[in-house]
C-alpha cells in the first residue's frame, strides 16, 4: 500500500496537472447535492479512521506519511475523501487550500480545533512531495502573498537557460542585452498553462517588477504630499495675511463697536471675500 498520490502530469512534460479531473468533477457535484449537517471530526477519530481503510488494505499502521494519505478531508467540495485521493484528482484545488491555510497561520492563528489540525495535516501531507510544494509556491507567488525573493534560486528551465545552472535571480538581473530581451519577452506573453515552467518565471518577473516599482511610487507620492503640504501652507499664509487685513480694516473703521456700520465702511475698501464677493 503506497501513500503517495498518482499525480497527473501534462503529455510530454513532468508539469502537474492543475484542473481537476473528470471523477472529481463527479464528486464535486455529488457532495454539492448531499446534506451538509456532519461535523467536523476530531483529528483522533480521522486518524483512527485512517488506520481502519489501512489495516483493511493490508498496510503499514507505523508509517506515519501512509496514515496521513488516507486521512478524510473534513471541509470543501470534496469532504470525506483522502488527502492521497484529492492530490492525485485536483491539485489545483488542493494548493489554493494549503496555501489559504499556510497564510492564516502566519497571520497568527494559532487555533486547534478540529477543522484547523485538519488543515495542518493535509499541509503537511501536500508539502511533503516537492512537485507539489512547487505548486503551492507558485499559487502564492501569483497571489503576491509569497514574496518573489523566495524563488530567487529557482533554476530556469526554459529555451536556451534550460540545465544551464542559471537562476530566476540571475536572469533577471543581468545587464546583458539577451537577457534583458529574453526577460522582456517572458513579461508579455500570454501564459496558456497555469503552473508550467514559464508561467513559473513569468510570476517572479513580475513580481520583482513589481517590487522595483513600489520604491518609485512611495518617492512620487512623497513629493506629491510635499507639494501639497506646500500649497496648503502657503494658502494659509495668504488666509491669516486676508484676516491680518480684515483686522486692521476693522479696527480703523470701528467695527467693533458696530458691525453693521463697519462692514458698510469696508466696502469703499474693496474687501474680496473667499467667496469672490465684495462686501
Amino acid at each position: 500500500m503506497d501513500f503517495r498520490p498518482v499525480f497527473r502530469t501534462q503529455p510530454f512534460t513532468m508539469e502537474l496537472t492543475i484542473q481537476a479531473s473528470p471523477e472529481a468533477n463527479w464528486v464535486a457535484a455529488e457532495i454539492q447535492q448531499s446534506p451538509s449537517g456532519s461535523k467536523v471530526k476530531f483529528a483522533v477519530d480521522v486518524v483512527k479512521e485512517a488506520k481502519a481503510r489501512i489495516t483493511q488494505a493490508g498496510g503499514d499502521l507505523n508509517s506515519t506519511w501512509l496514515v496521513l494519505s488516507q486521512a478524510e478531508l473534513q471541509f470543501g467540495k470534496y469532504r470525506g475523501k483522502t488527502f492521497q485521493w484529492l492530490l492525485s484528482h485536483d491539485v489545483g484545488w488542493a494548493r489554493m487550500m494549503v496555501a489559504a491555510h499556510q497564510k492564516e497561520r502566519e497571520a497568527g492563528d494559532t487555533s486547534h480545533t478540529p477543522l484547523m489540525a485538519n488543515k495542518d495535516s493535509l499541509t503537511s501531507y501536500a508539502l511533503h512531495f516537492p512537485q507539489m510544494a512547487a505548486a503551492i509556491k507558485v499559487c502564492r507567488a501569483m497571489e503576491g502573498s509569497l514574496p518573489a525573493r523566495a524563488n530567487d534560486e529557482e533554476m530556469v528551465m526554459l529555451s536556451q537557460y534550460r540545465n544551464k545552472g542559471v537562476t530566476y535571480k540571475a536572469l533577471y538581473e543581468s545587464n546583458g542585452n539577451e537577457c534583458r530581451s529574453y526577460v522582456a519577452f517572458i513579461r508579455g506573453i500570454r501564459v496558456e498553462r497555469p503552473g508550467s515552467d514559464v508561467h513559473k518565471f513569468q510570476s517572479y518577473v513580475l513580481a520583482r517588477d513589481k517590487e522595483v516599482a513600489a520604491p518609485t511610487l512611495t518617492r512620487q507620492h512623497a513629493t506629491r504630499s510635499a507639494s501639497r503640504v506646500q500649497s496648503l501652507e502657503q494658502e494659509d499664509g495668504d488666509l491669516v495675511a486676508a484676516v491680518d487685513q480684515y483686522d486692521a480694516l476693522a479696527a480703523s473703521s470701528g467695527v467693533e463697536e458696530d458691525c453693521s456700520r463697519g462692514a458698510a465702511g469696508l466696502a469703499g475698501e474693496g474687501l474680496i471675500l473667499m467667496d469672490g464677493n465684495k462686501v
